[in-house]
């Protein structure tokens, strides 16, 4: 039963449920929010693990719909958005299972693709992405690889992203130095 997966508003008397809807494309636009993050705008970016990413406007009540194009290589690389945070900047980070980290830029609905390249050492450390985070200096840090140590325990890693580069560096385990 999906009835129990939904949005839940509280605005300090009472509560609005939101329900997905496939007939109405303003409700949200999956039935299990996985990760949400608030804009400094008051926008609540909503990321799904197979529905892609929504918008939510508290102001307009309103929601946005991101989704994978197979045809349009600039969309979200697939639906599985496990973590999604707003930086300083206003810049919208998604983690993409499989799909590298994504920056979206909510000004001109714009998506970056950062990518594992197996041949480059600046690139990512695995194609998997399932958490970023920016520290109080700014730093950008994206984890990657699977968050289940029994399917691939040498895989993924600790990244520290470069901006005006648009490279990382890996801090990947070594199984000869156990710090």
């Amino acid at each position: 039963d999906q009835s129990n997966h939904r949005l839940v508003r509280y605005d300090g008397s009472h509560m609005e449920y939101f329900k997905h809807d496939p007939e109405n494309p303003n409700t949200p636009g999956g039935f299990r929010p996985f990760k949400l993050a608030v804009a400094p705008s008051g926008e609540i970016w909503i990321g799904y693990l197979g529905d892609g990413l929504d918008r939510y406007d508290p102001y307009t009540n309103t929601f946005t719909h991101y989704r994978h194009d197979p045809d349009d290589p600039a969309s979200l690389p697939n639906n599985g958005v496990p973590a999604v945070f707003v930086d300083r900047e206003g810049m919208v980070w998604l983690a993409s299972v499989a799909g590298g980290l994504v920056r979206l830029d909510p000004a001109t609905d714009t998506f970056t693709h950062y990518l594992y390249d197996a041949d480059d050492t600046t690139s990512l450390s695995d194609p998997s992405v399932w958490m970023s985070y920016q520290d109080h200096s700014g730093t950008l840090w994206v984890g990657t690889g699977l968050p289940f140590p029994c399917v691939s325990p040498d895989k993924g890693g600790l990244n520290q992203f470069h901006p005006e580069l648009g490279t990382f560096t890996r801090y990947l385990p070594d199984p000869e130095n156990p710090n």
